[in-house]
């Protein structure tokens, strides 16, 4: 059984991980080291050798200078390799959430699903790579600083691992907090960004309406949610730095004072004291660690669902389109609990060019994204080719089928991109079909598909579809700011076209090529016409 996305990329962090334990474990034997010759210089600085503590200080130095050093070219190194396998594992999510079925990728929402592939894949990414093998590492810390002080003072290595554990108490407390600020912020963000981007896209409108101060309205009322949320989220921090802070100067100077009467009252050793004391602010920094880490588990766990919402799920096998046949049988849907087709049931022929023409508001472009598999029928089957629409692998668009949208895409790249990437095999007929619908080299070649006219538009995205000659070509309003010797062209295409065509129109030109005309009626259903 192949594993999903989550799967594969825990597996894949694991040698990660392993780099990122040793990383953080390195500093360990140097704090040993640094420690031992603090004691030694006091102790020395007490009997008065002042060269000999002089040279201890020199070493001391050099020690940590070269500690220093060294962890901060590994930490540069390992964080090199973080980032290239992050990436890597981000380039393969990418892959397999396009790989998603059509009717999953046209219902997703821009802001939820940046904000899964973003913040919800840094959070899960990391968790694993870096924040679990600290979590190990901060254990092993504790467990070698507790042993190194025990084997000095066993009195003062219990009472250090006793104070330190008052740092469990800022996590206990904002945990809860934090995950429902994390995911609270996730999805306001998303919204922002889809009104932000659908405002972009929508700006023409905007303006020719005079919608300027409903959309800004609109904006202002989703910065407020933004801004109490983000209020909440960071009082939610400074009362956990507060905490934090608070704990740190407890555990500094309480330090201080207890190994201090230890040592005055003769219960410890003066170099045991000193140890402790070098030692102390790395031990419960370990200890920090470990449960700061805990704490974000949940945060994590959060991440890790939302990414998975994001990722196909099990799907039946993928079917292979044998014939060029569309078939639906009993077929329903709606939406927003308004049915817009029901119980349908409808055979469309091999070969055949089918004309489906009906008022606005009908459901006949929503029967084409049907057919097209962009959203899946609430109850029913749709076959294409005798395969389940539901299950066409990604490889069927657009060779086997290809779906002409009423409104053409706007891209960054002109037409002539557009047929080598979609279309290398067939990139010279497109180019051919281009100049056939009286295009000019120069606007295939080098003008961007957005800033092309609508009906300039239309012809590179249908010269495209007739170069591929699918088995199966849905056209929604073909002739949308076509001129008129244009539409004759698709007319005089479709006269030698061998496949099976389906045409929502409301124009009459193509009755002389159509096979069968049907008339789709208010609640659903098709009734044959007369062309």
């Amino acid at each position: 059984m192949e594993m999903n996305w989550i799967c594969r990329t825990k597996r894949r962090l694991k040698k990660t991980a392993f780099l990122s334990l040793l990383v953080k474990l390195y500093p360990i034997g140097f704090d040993f080291a640094v420690s031992m010759l603090v004691a030694a210089v006091v102790e020395q600085a007490l009997d008065g050798a002042v060269g000999r503590v002089a040279f201890l200080g020199i070493i001391t130095i050099a020690l940590l200078a070269f500690g220093k050093a060294t962890n901060t070219v590994i930490g540069v190194k390992f964080q090199n390799h973080v980032a290239e396998v992050k990436h890597s594992c981000k380039m393969e999510l990418y892959r397999e959430y396009m790989d998603s079925p059509l009717d999953v990728l046209y219902g997703k929402e821009h802001g939820d699903t940046l904000e899964k592939l973003h913040d919800d894949f840094d959070t899960f990414t990391s968790q694993y790579a870096e924040k679990y093998p600290a979590m190990l590492a901060s254990l092993m810390g504790i467990a070698a600083y507790f042993g190194f002080l025990c084997v000095q003072d066993w009195l003062i290595a219990a009472t250090l691992l006793a104070i330190s554990l008052i740092q469990i108490v800022p996590p206990l407390i904002v945990r809860k907090f934090l995950q429902v600020n994390y995911d609270d912020c996730r999805k306001i963000e998303a919204k922002l960004t889809d009104w932000i981007v659908g405002g972009y896209d929508g700006l023409l409108t905007i303006k020719l309406y005079q919608l300027r101060g409903w959309w800004l309205q609109k904006l202002k009322g989703i910065h407020q949610k933004y801004f109490k949320i983000g209020t909440r989220s960071e009082l939610t921090s400074t009362f956990d730095r507060m905490l934090s802070q608070t704990v740190e100067y407890i555990l500094k100077y309480g330090t201080y004072g207890i190994v201090g009467l230890y040592v005055l009252f003769q219960y410890s050793a003066l170099d045991a004291g000193i140890q402790a004391i070098a030692l102390s602010a790395q031990f419960f920094a370990s200890v920090k660690e470990f449960f700061t880490v805990i704490e974000n588990r949940a945060l994590a766990a959060t991440a890790e669902r939302r990414i998975a919402k994001l990722l196909p799920g099990s799907r039946a096998s993928d079917s292979e389109i044998r014939e060029a046949s569309v078939e639906l049988k009993n077929v329903s849907f709606g939406y927003g609990g308004q049915t817009v087709i029901r119980n349908f049931n409808i055979k469309f022929g091999s070969n055949q060019i089918s004309l489906i023409k009906g008022a606005n508001g009908t459901g006949k472009s929503t029967l084409l994204k049907l057919i097209a598999g962009l959203v899946r029928c609430d109850s029913g089957q749709i076959t294409t080719g005798e395969a389940d629409t539901a299950a066409l692998p990604s490889t069927a668009y657009p060779e086997k089928l290809f779906y002409l949208t009423q409104e053409d895409p706007s891209y960054d790249f002109p037409a002539s991109e557009l047929f080598r990437m979609a279309a290398p095999d067939h990139f010279e007929e497109a180019l051919r079909l281009a100049r056939e619908f009286r295009m000019e080299d120069t606007a295939v070649k080098t003008v961007k598909i957005r800033d092309l006219s609508g009906g300039e538009k239309k012809k590179a995205f249908l010269s495209l579809a007739f170069a591929i000659h699918p088995a199966f070509l849905l056209l929604d309003e073909p002739t949308n700011s076509l001129d008129q010797a244009a539409v004759q062209t698709v007319v005089k295409l479709l006269q030698t076209y061998k496949g099976t065509v389906l045409i929502v129109t409301h124009e009459n030109c193509f009755d002389a090529v159509a096979d069968q005309c049907l008339l789709m009626e208010k609640g659903g259903s098709l009734v044959e016409r007369k062309k």
